[in-house]
């Protein structure tokens, strides 16, 4: 008998888009010792309406729990910062790859012209 597959995303209203993912952070256990504890955090990134929100829940090296939920204005200014980091990133890459073909005397492309 052939397994029947469960839809991937299943309880997901129309229009609504959902991330998952758990980060694992090794952090000191005390100030400046050696040993290292870990803490597992679950995120999810949800879109719904126009609107998104970041959850946020981990369970800290005392056993205390904490979940935390940030608001659209809250995440879209972290999306622009990631955002406005990987265009400085590639244009950096970019810079130093230009100069390393006209170093290496390779005549940038120009078109024909028509």
């Amino acid at each position: 008998m052939a397994k029947t597959r469960r839809p991937r995303y299943t309880g997901l209203l129309p229009g609504e888009y959902r991330s998952k993912s758990m980060v694992t952070a090794s952090v000191p256990m005390d100030e400046g010792g050696p040993l290292k504890g870990t803490i597992n955090y679950l995120l999810e990134l949800r879109r719904f309406e126009g609107r998104w929100e970041l959850r946020s829940e981990w369970v800290d090296l005392d056993r205390q729990g904490h979940k935390e939920i940030f608001p659209d204005a809250v995440v879209r200014a972290i999306l622009r910062q990631a955002d406005a980091i990987t265009r400085r990133a590639k244009s950096e890459a970019a810079k130093r790859a230009a100069q390393t073909r006209t170093e290496a005397g390779i005549v940038p492309f120009q078109s024909k012209g028509r």
